[in-house]
C-alpha cells in the first residue's frame, strides 16, 4: 500500500483527492491487461495505453479546454497526480501519458490557432501520439548544448537533426532547436518545430538493438 498522506497537503483540493482515487481505480483495472498482453512489445504497449487513456478521458488533462481539454489552463497538480499514480501501476503508463503532454506542450503554449485546432484534439483523444525530441548524442538532455539548427531557406526551413528515433506510431514530434545561433550569444533552444511523421525527408535507421538509435532528418 503506497503512502498517500501527501494528498492532505494544503495545496491539493478535494477535486484532486477524488482525481487520485479515480485515476488509481482505472489504472489498476485497465493497465495490467495491456502491459501483460504485450509483455515484450514496448511499442504496441505504448500505442494501446495511449488509445485507452484517450478513450477514458485522461489525455484531456494534457491540452487546454479550447482544444478538447479538461481545463482552460493546464493544471499542474492534476498532471502530477496522474503521472504519480500511473507510475506506481506501470512505468510505461506514466511514459505514455507524459509524452502526450511533453510532445504537445510547446504547441499548447505557442502554436498557432490552426496548429492547435488541428492537432491538440487528436492528442486529447489518443488518435495522435506525440513525442518530444530533446536528447542528442553529444548533448544528452542539456538544452544549452543542443547542436540542432534550423536554417532559413526561401521556402521554409531545413533541419539537420540527430535525435533518438521514435519507432512506434508517433504522429507528431516537437523538435527543439537553435534558430540563427550566430545572432544569439547564449545558446538556448529558441524555437520548436513540429514534424508530422509522414513529412518527406524522414530518414529512419534500420532496426537496431540499441535502445537509443538516432533519427536523421533533413527537410525544407
Amino acid at each position: 500500500m503506497s503512502d498517500k498522506t501527501f494528498l492532505d497537503w494544503p495545496f491539493f483540493e478535494d477535486s484532486h483527492r477524488q482525481l487520485a482515487q479515480t485515476c488509481e481505480s482505472w489504472a489498476l483495472a485497465a493497465v495490467p491487461g495491456i502491459t501483460d498482453q504485450h509483455d515484450t512489445n514496448v511499442d504496441r504497449i505504448c500505442q494501446e495505453l495511449v488509445a485507452a487513456m484517450g478513450e477514458a478521458g485522461w489525455l484531456t488533462y494534457c491540452v487546454p479546454e479550447s482544444c478538447g481539454g479538461r481545463f482552460a489552463r493546464l493544471d499542474v497538480r492534476s498532471l502530477c497526480l496522474i503521472r504519480e499514480t500511473f507510475a506506481r501501476v506501470h512505468p510505461l503508463a506514466d511514459f505514455s501519458f507524459a509524452m502526450q503532454g511533453l510532445g504537445s506542450g510547446p504547441m499548447s503554449l505557442a502554436g498557432s490557432t490552426e496548429q492547435q485546432q488541428t492537432w491538440l484534439p487528436r492528442v486529447a483523444s489518443g488518435k495522435a501520439i506525440a513525442a518530444f525530441a530533446l536528447s542528442e548524442p553529444e548533448a544528452g538532455s542539456d538544452v544549452g548544448a543542443l547542436s540542432t539548427e534550423a536554417v532559413k531557406k526561401a521556402d521554409g526551413y531545413v533541419l539537420m537533426v540527430r535525435k533518438p528515433s521514435f519507432q512506434m506510431a508517433v504522429s507528431l514530434i516537437s523538435i527543439p532547436c537553435l534558430q540563427e545561433p550566430a545572432k544569439h550569444p547564449v545558446r538556448v533552444a529558441s524555437t520548436a518545430f513540429w514534424w508530422k511523421r509522414i513529412t518527406p525527408g524522414w530518414k529512419l535507421p534500420s532496426a537496431s538493438t540499441s535502445w537509443h538509435p538516432t533519427l536523421l532528418l533533413g527537410c525544407a
